[in-house]
């Protein structure tokens, strides 16, 4: 997993992910996926955002997570900006954070990266189907 530089997951699956990427380790070992810098979260409503500050507080100097992006899917507002509070907590934990509005879910979808069709992790089956 050291090819791993971004990841796009949806605010539902994010504790998941993050319990995969952290439990069992010491906070003081290197990040798993020492290459994954961007993290790319969709949300359906505004409060998910509490989910996320939740998740990835503690956990953020172990993920080594630089650049978040946070896009709300078909919001009412197209000009939809979260509560200045969750601006400034995440803000001060990243580089960059960027706060979006998306047309549909899949919308952070990325290609699946070569290893995703490797043998299983430990942590986690492989993605892909046998072909």
């Amino acid at each position: 997993m050291t090819a791993l530089e971004t990841l796009s997951v949806n605010v539902e699956g994010l504790p998941k992910v993050i319990d995969a990427l952290t439990l069992f380790r010491d906070p003081t070992d290197p990040p798993l996926c020492p290459a994954l810098t961007t993290l790319r979260i969709a949300i359906q409503k505004d409060s998910d955002c509490d989910i996320i500050l939740d998740s990835l507080r503690s956990h953020r100097a172990q993920l080594g997570i630089k650049h978040l992006y946070v896009g709300l899917v078909n919001p009412e507002n197209v000009h939809w900006r979260p509560r200045q509070a969750v601006r400034d907590e995440l803000r001060g934990d990243f580089d960059s954070v960027n706060f979006e509005t998306l047309l549909y879910d899949k919308a952070y979808g990325i290609t699946l990266p070569l290893v995703c069709d490797e043998e299983a992790h430990a942590l986690w089956p492989r993605w892909l189907d046998e072909r």
